[in-house]
């Protein structure tokens, strides 16, 4: 069998190796990709132009996998889907598990039920625990983490299904691969402080209008600090250092000036923040029922062939008005007890264009944030009409998109808005089952809000290094962001510094801000580069046996810390001084991974791994002509 110009499903193929995966299968394979992925951790913008994207969550949505590979006829499959951060395992083993062994189990129910070829899963070297020398397939298996457990999980059933009931599968033990919280609104989404670069794209708020403004970002920095202050109460979540500058009126002067923290601690007045203003202007010519229609698409919609939008709504008074909207268009209007339809070819292919489809799929279109304020506002109500609560304070999605989105529709429109994300808490959504363990994004929001802050009850001194990031806009100080969903308006923003789950990523963010970094443990990992797995992995799944596992590494190792010292000379630097991270800690290290490659070799031949120093100035070539930002 060869894998080319065939239909070809990547499970997580948003994420780090997965997107790799993709390129490679379109690019030099021409194969028809469709990405599946839940976007807890892989992001659509990794996506190549060419693959066909669609949202499912295999820990919970077997009958949906089932539905996928029938509809797009899929004849191999890989799954890279995986909850990858070790550390966090620590504190959420249900969750890892749920992800990384039932997932697994749910895609090989469904590759039995619709006669997929074959599939690679893709498990890891962490299930081997630690170990002396080479490690080969029969070396013994001991998992020092809930991930680790849930990775032999999903190779045994990998075995055992093959044994049992012929599921045509191979697990491959993958060893390390590498390329090239405080949360901030953008035009392009919400984004983490440490992903912004020079250039960026923000919302600020000018001090003189009170009006919230695109603005550019024209500096970043990364810093250590001996100590940094918590701001928290039920509408603020900040970590900011004793120089932050925050906007704020006392409540003894009429007029709102800058205080750093330090000026505010041991003082026993109240603050207010700053209540910003509508934003006006913008294009007010858009037929109002075309847009109108647009959010109840958005909210209670979806497209049926031939060209037809349906509208799912039983409330008689929404019902009347939506059939208002729909035989104001030419087309051809069907009602039911279920939904109301538009037969209509262009505004079908509009709807589509301009909002996407699928319930986790749905976006507010770019078009709207430049309409004017009276149009938003029409807008914005619409939506709440299909998913907001009876009290009109409270918006809910499934669309990760479409939540981020209405958060800066509503701050455009004078609102104060924050996002949270529910998991696992409900089986309802406003009357509709969903599945429990997808995420539900909520934005709450009121345009009269005040936010108080006291200085003697919601300011708490942390005594604990930590690093932290410093972004500076161009025209206005005053930045909108927050941690945990709660946002509001701060002075040029200083936040904890997020570091990137995967090391090498993690030290060459680092050292971009100069040769003080923290790590781990100086334990020793085999690093392979992400180009080469994904060719071996292609080729492992033509030539591979159904039911067997495989390594696969580069079969060299090397020290984390001397790993940092050759970044550290590649970008420049003579020395780098080295702290340990406690977050990076493990409760039980592994001190030594390093993959035999022989059984692999004698499927797909003998490969030569591309050098690590040569993979290495790939890697920072890509994150310097990336603006100095993963997007992974």
């Amino acid at each position: 069998m060869e894998i080319r110009n065939c239909n070809v499903a990547v499970i997580g193929g948003c994420g780090f190796l997965g997107s790799h995966l993709v390129n490679h299968l379109i690019d030099d394979r021409g194969c028809k990709v469709f990405v599946l992925d839940n976007l807890t951790t892989g992001q659509k913008k990794n996506l190549h132009k060419d693959a066909i994207f669609e949202w499912c969550d295999i820990s919970t949505d077997e009958e949906e996998l089932v539905r996928l590979f029938k509809k797009y006829d899929i004849q191999y499959v890989f799954n890279y889907a995986a909850e990858p951060y070790i550390p966090e395992c620590f504190e959420r083993p249900k969750y890892f598990f749920m992800s990384n062994a039932v997932g697994t189990l749910n895609v090989l129910n469904a590759i039995q039920k619709t006669g997929v070829e074959k599939m690679l899963q893709v498990s890891s070297a962490e299930i081997y625990g630690d170990a002396d020398g080479k490690i080969d397939e029969n070396a013994k298996i001991e998992a020092h983490s809930t991930y680790g457990v849930s990775k032999i999980s999903a190779d045994m059933l990998v075995q055992v299904r093959w044994r049992e009931a012929k599921v045509p599968a191979i697990a491959l033990r993958q060893f390390n691969c590498f390329s090239g919280d405080t949360d901030v609104l953008t035009p392009n989404g919400i984004k983490k402080i440490g992903e912004l670069g020079v250039g960026d794209k923000v919302y600020t708020l000018n001090s003189k209008t009170m009006i919230p403004e695109e603005d550019e970002v024209v500096d970043t920095q990364y810093k250590e600090e001996e100590q940094v202050y918590e701001v928290r109460h039920r509408s603020l979540d900040y970590i900011i250092t004793g120089d932050h500058r925050l906007f704020l009126k006392s409540h003894q002067r009429n007029n709102f000036h800058f205080y750093t923290l330090k000026e505010l601690m041991g003082k026993r007045n109240q603050y207010s923040f700053p209540r910003h203003k509508p934003v006006e202007g913008g294009d007010d010519n858009l037929d109002e029922k075309r847009l109108k229609l647009l959010a109840w698409y958005i909210t209670e919609g979806y497209l049926a062939l031939p060209y037809e939008t349906r509208i799912c709504q039983r409330n008689e008074k929404y019902r009347y008005e939506i059939e208002g909207l729909v035989k104001s268009f030419k087309g051809t209007c069907t009602k039911t007890i279920q939904y109301l339809a538009l037969s209509d070819k262009e505004v079908a292919g509009w709807m589509k264009e301009n909002a996407g489809t699928g319930a986790a799929n749905k976006k507010i279109p770019e078009f709207v944030f430049g309409l004017s304020l009276r149009l938003r506002i029409i807008f914005q109500e619409e939506l709440m009409k299909g998913d907001g609560d009876k009290r009109g304070g409270r918006y809910s999605t499934v669309s990760r998109e479409l939540a981020e989105g209405f958060v800066r529709l509503l701050l455009l429109n004078g609102e104060f808005p924050n996002l949270y994300v529910e998991r696992n808490r409900s089986e309802f959504i406003l009357g509709r089952r969903v599945n429990p363990l997808k995420r539900i994004f909520r934005v709450s929001f009121g345009r009269g809000t005040t936010i108080c802050l006291k200085t003697k009850h919601h300011i708490r001194r942390i005594e604990k290094k930590m690093s932290v990031y410093d972004i500076t806009a161009k025209n206005n100080h005053i930045i909108w962001a927050g941690r945990n969903g709660k946002f509001n308006w701060i002075g040029q923003c200083v936040g904890e510094h997020e570091t990137h789950e995967y090391v090498i990523p993690a030290i060459i963010s680092q050292l971009s801000n100069g040769n003080k970094i923290k790590l781990g443990n100086n334990s020793e990992r085999d690093f392979q580069y992400a180009r080469d797995a994904v060719k071996n992995a292609v080729e492992l799944l033509e030539k591979g046996k159904c039911g067997e596992v495989y390594n696969m590494g580069s079969e060299d190792c090397i020290k984390i810390y001397d790993l940092a010292e050759m970044i550290g000379k590649l970008m420049g630097y003579n020395t780098i001084e080295i702290e340990v991270d406690p977050s990076r800690i493990r409760p039980w290290e592994i001190w030594h991974l390093q993959s035999d490659n022989t059984k692999l070799y004698s499927v797909i031949g003998k490969k030569m791994p591309t050098p690590l120093m040569e993979a290495l100035i790939k890697t920072i070539k890509y994150f310097e002509e990336n603006g100095r930002k993963w997007d992974f």
